[in-house]
């Protein structure tokens, strides 16, 4: 056993430590197929193995399974390709109407072997939706996750490109999202144009943390 390997996986750019038994080599950047808590999904090395250590208190995610084939690598494109036309989603938000639940879907992502459907949704307060999984699940046969999400991860997994051309930071490196403030907006001397100085997710841009 090596390791464990800092990895990413999931449209919200999770990074944890994974074990590995019988992978060896592995480099950053290698597509490799992780065995997590949602089930098989597709991942990158980000930092190899023994390169970072565990928090206190941190337990590993799951296991590195295998280097991506290339039936790995297709089905992850794929899956990327089709959400958007995925029937899940409306059926999601007629469950939800139905219930009564206020209710804005905005994502979904299956994991590799197709066992589990997470859903990501936004909603002015928090809501039960224990019966609207259980519906869910018997619907389309699989496992259900719910996950509320807010504004900036909105952008995370819709957005594009921001005002300054490149691509968001949230869907790009940004990890965690730090407070940001308007004073840090002043001292650049940015002044209080909300065009200047808001993000695709109507909040107070990301990047105002970086020079201030």
């Amino acid at each position: 056993m090596s390791g464990p390997v800092l990895c990413s996986y999931s449209k919200m750019l999770l990074q944890e430590h994974f074990d590995v038994y019988d992978v060896d080599g592995l480099r950053i950047g290698d597509e490799v197929v992780l065995e997590t808590r949602r089930g098989l999904e597709f991942g990158r090395v980000v930092a190899e193995p023994g390169a970072t250590r565990l928090r206190r208190n941190e337990a590993t995610a799951g296991k590195v399974l295998r280097r991506a084939a290339m039936e790995d690598k297709n089905a992850h494109r794929a899956e990327q390709v089709r959400v958007i036309k995925r029937p899940e989603i409306r059926e999601a938000r007629r469950f939800a109407e139905e219930r009564g639940l206020e209710m804005t879907f905005i994502d979904l992502e299956e994991t590799l072997d197709q066992k589990k459907l997470v859903f990501y949704f936004m909603a002015p307060n928090r809501v039960d939706f224990r019966d609207l999984v259980r519906d869910m699940a018997t619907t389309f046969a699989k496992k259900i996750e719910l996950r509320q999400i807010g504004d900036r991860d909105v952008a995370r997994l819709s957005g594009d490109v921001g005002s300054c051309g490149h691509e968001l930071c949230c869907k790009t490196f940004l990890l965690d999202f730090v407070p940001v403030t308007m004073k840090m907006a002043k001292n650049q001397g940015l002044g209080l144009d909300n065009n200047k100085i808001s993000g695709m997710c109507g909040r107070l841009k990301c990047c105002l943390k970086y020079e201030d």
